[in-house]
């Protein structure tokens, strides 16, 4: 009971701050400002086992947005309580760790240190402290908690842990794309650890178990996910963009061992691979002079590391450091192997005073870095530091200090994102409200053609130009706008009551009434002042 403790009493030292940081206006503000609506009416969870993820509608991550549902229910848009929940999944992730360290045979005290290192490493930061960087350590709690009932069947053979183990499975798949990679894990401690291959033969409903979790997962998941992917990705695809992002695993690598080159929004040109090759160095040589390691944990532990960090690889480089949560135990593992279990043994005073010294070392980073996160502002100025070939980093620092009223800020800002990317989406339709802004309205007008030129799918700037030709009394116009804006985005309430309006203002009252109901049927908030053309 003292380790776990001591877990809980650590992590809300370090990550307690964050309980009072806002939105970072990454992802965040979509989840829980933009979403709400949705979050808050439990009438809507059947539509998260039914259809894509209602954010980037690319995935299908039930429990996700499960997760968002039951914070907004109990904090509603107060980002505290929201944070309190990533401490808290960090802790039990943290803590399952702990176990399975000692199943599998390492020494409570060292087990717990190594554990601490995974609670406090500043690579997990945005695992933490950014809100939608739950997502892998939301994945650990039911992903490792059935590779630990998996080890228990393993160990005692009742079929109450294989149930767990199958059950605990199925919930994380409906968590994330990630888990489908579990069955590899079990089976490769079998081999490895284990060394008791007989159990599949003895066994073979395992892996049909196996076969119909993972089967029946995707058929569901094609089924409704079928319109938003289209063909898919084809493995040749898969496999090239996995060998093109192949570097990923030196600049991971890198991070863990050497975590000082943190960046909130890494991308491969703006990061070094020089700690890698110094890791990899390192970790050879440790492998090359290691007396007393065993082979088959190392194994184990690398194989665990590479085969859940690789299917991040497919299609996008692996962006945000929070994707080495749970690939970062299978170098915990390796690392216990390396001459460590062995030299606690002989010399535990001091592996403990080294370990408590990375820890420390460790967190002090992590707590520092950690206030890259508190607001949009200082999120995005990391961004832009760490990662200055990222237009996204400058047009989205742009738009903080556009919230932040420095309109000339902004612009630079904005103009720095159109260096690096001259069809940066989104851009143009923010210079355009400066400009608008500034009662400079050619030039907003020729932005946000630009940016429908440029970006024809965006309805904000559809909308932006609307409001312009409403002003300009060219109500045809504005109408054709804005219901374009509504073609692309059914949720875009703001056209919704402008068009209301607007058609109430000239006596139209069945096609104001048209929009007010659309809006009731979507649960958004209808003005009080539209309420009346109800009535």
């Amino acid at each position: 009971m003292f380790y776990y403790l001591a877990i809980i009493v650590i992590a809300f030292s370090l990550y307690l701050k964050s309980l009072f940081f806002g939105y970072s206006y990454s992802d965040d503000n979509i989840w829980i400002l933009n979403h709400y609506f949705i979050l808050k009416d439990f009438s809507y969870l059947p539509q998260f086992f039914t259809q894509p993820d209602f954010v980037g509608h690319i995935f299908y991550r039930p429990i996700l947005c499960l997760s968002f549902m039951v914070d907004a229910h109990f904090y509603g848009t107060e980002p505290l309580g929201y944070h309190l929940t990533n401490i808290v999944m960090h802790v039990i992730s943290t803590g399952l760790l702990f176990i399975i360290l000692n199943k599998l045979h390492y020494n409570k005290e060292i087990s717990f240190l190594m554990s601490l290192i995974f609670l406090v490493h500043p690579v997990l930061t945005n695992a933490v402290v950014w809100i939608p960087g739950r997502t892998d350590s939301l994945l650990a709690m039911p992903l490792l908690s059935s590779f630990i009932l998996f080890m228990e069947y393993v160990e005692k053979r009742k079929i109450v842990y294989l149930l767990g183990h199958f059950l605990l499975f199925i919930v994380a798949l409906l968590t994330k794309e990630l888990a489908v990679i579990l069955p590899v894990i079990c089976f490769l401690y079998i081999v490895f650890i284990e060394k008791a291959g007989s159990i599949f033969t003895k066994n073979k409903w395992i892996i049909g178990g196996w076969i119909l979790s993972v089967g029946g997962w995707l058929w569901v998941r094609t089924l409704i996910l079928k319109h938003a992917l289209g063909n898919g990705v084809s493995p040749s695809l898969a496999i090239k963009t996995i060998l093109s992002n192949g570097s990923a695993f030196l600049t991971y690598l890198g991070k863990i061992i050497f975590p000082i080159n943190l960046s909130v929004s890494p991308i491969p040109v703006d990061m070094s691979l020089i700690y890698g090759v110094i890791a990899v160095i390192i970790l050879s040589s440790l492998l090359i002079v290691s007396k007393h390691k065993r082979n088959n944990y190392i194994l184990f532990g690398m194989s665990w590391f590479v085969v859940f960090l690789v299917p991040s690889f497919v299609i996008s480089y692996v962006k945000y450091e929070y994707r080495v949560y749970l690939p970062m135990i299978g170098l915990l593992i390796v690392f216990l192997e390396l001459e460590l279990t062995y030299w606690f043994q002989k010399a535990k005073l001091f592996c403990v005073g080294a370990l408590t010294c990375i820890i420390i070392s460790c967190a002090i980073v992590s707590f520092n870095y950690s206030d890259s996160y508190e607001n949009g502002v200082k999120y995005w100025q990391n961004a832009a530091k760490n990662s200055p070939h990222l237009a996204l980093a400058h047009r989205n620092l742009g738009a903080m200090y556009y919230l932040a009223n420095d309109l000339d800020q902004a612009q630079l800002t904005y103009e720095k994102a159109l260096e690096v990317n001259p069809t940066e989406p989104m851009v143009h339709n923010n210079l355009g409200l400066i400009y608008a802004r500034k009662k400079m309205f050619k030039e907003a007008e020729r932005e946000y053609v630009l940016e429908i030129n440029n970006n024809p799918r965006y309805p904000n700037s559809y909308y932006n130009l609307g409001l312009m030709r409403y002003f300009e009394n060219k109500s045809n116009d504005t109408v054709k706008l804005w219901n374009k804006t509504l073609e692309l985005d059914p949720n875009f309430i703001d056209a919704y009551v402008n068009l209301a309006k607007l058609y109430a203002s000239v006596g139209q009252l069945d096609k104001a009434k048209f929009y007010i109901h659309q809006m009731q049927q979507k649960g958004m908030a209808v003005p009080a002042g539209l309420l009346e053309v109800l009535k």
